[in-house]
C-alpha cells in the first residue's frame, strides 16, 4: 500500500473530526439549499455510495412509518432493551459518552429512572413515536445506499457516511442517524421495494441545526473504554 498526502480540503475534514457529533433531539428548522445538497450527495458518491433525499411528504413519511416499525420491533427484545438502557444518563449527568433520557423522550420525572424503565417494559411504543416524530420533523432526512450488501460495501458505508458528516460540520450542520429499521432484514427488504432500489440502504440519517441548549458530547479520544452504567 503506497502512501497518501493529503489535500488541503482532506487537511480541513480532519480539523473538524474533534467538533463532528450527533444530535438526539430535536432540529431547527432550517434546511440545507439544494446546492448543499449536491455538495453532500457528490462527496458521498466519491465513496461510492448515493443518498435519497426525502424531498416530499409521501416519501418521509413512508421512511417515517420505517422507522416506527424499526423502533416497535427492536425494542419488543429484552436484550436489545438491556443494551439500549446501558447507554442512557439522567438529564445532567456528567458523563463522556450516552444519550440522556430528556434526548431519549423521556420527561424530567422519568430521568433517573429511564435505564430501569427501558429494562422493565416494553417502551417500544414510545420509543416509535419519539424517534417518528423526529424524523417526520427533521429539516433534512435522507438514506444513504451502496450497489451491494458485502463487505466492501460496508467499508464503502461508513467512508462516505464519515464524509458526509464531516462536510455536514463544515456547513454548521449536525446529524442523527436512524439505524433501528436498517437491523430489522425484513425492513430493510421494504426499503429497496418501495424505493424500487437495487442497491442496499446504510444508513437513515436527519441533517440540521441542533438544540443549543442542550448540546452534546462527545467522548474524549483519551478514554478508550466505556463506563458501565450505574
Amino acid at each position: 500500500v503506497g502512501e497518501c498526502v493529503p489535500d488541503e480540503w482532506e487537511r480541513e475534514l480532519v480539523a473538524l473530526v474533534a467538533l463532528r457529533h450527533a444530535t438526539p433531539g430535536p432540529m431547527e428548522a432550517i434546511d440545507l439549499t439544494p446546492g448543499e445538497r449536491d455538495w453532500l450527495s457528490s462527496h458521498v458518491s466519491n465513496e461510492h455510495g448515493f443518498l435519497t433525499w426525502m424531498s416530499d411528504r409521501e416519501l418521509r413519511m413512508l421512511v417515517v412509518d420505517v422507522i416506527r416499525e424499526g423502533e416497535r420491533l427492536l425494542f419488543h427484545d429484552p436484550h436489545y432493551r438491556d443494551e439500549f438502557a446501558s447507554w442512557l444518563r439522567p438529564n445532567g449527568a456528567n458523563s463522556p459518552d450516552g444519550i440522556t433520557a430528556r434526548e431519549a423522550g423521556f420527561g424530567p420525572l422519568a430521568s433517573g429512572a429511564a435505564p430501569w424503565l427501558v429494562r422493565t417494559f416494553d417502551v417500544g411504543p414510545i420509543m416509535a413515536k419519539h424517534d417518528a416524530a423526529l424524523a417526520e420533523h427533521a429539516p433534512s432526512l435522507l438514506i444513504l445506499w451502496t450497489g451491494r450488501d458485502e463487505v466492501a460495501n460496508w467499508l464503502n458505508a461508513g467512508e462516505a457516511l464519515c464524509r458526509l458528516e464531516l462536510v455536514a460540520t463544515k456547513l454548521g450542520m449536525e446529524f442523527s442517524v436512524f439505524n433501528q429499521p436498517l437491523q430489522v432484514p425484513s425492513i430493510r427488504d421494504r426499503l429497496v421495494h418501495e424505493f424500487g432500489n437495487s442497491g442496499c440502504p446504510q444508513a437513515i440519517m436527519r441533517i440540521g441545526i441542533g438544540n443549543k441548549e442542550h448540546p452534546q458530547h462527545r467522548r474524549r479520544a483519551s478514554i478508550a473504554v466505556r463506563e458501565p452504567a450505574n
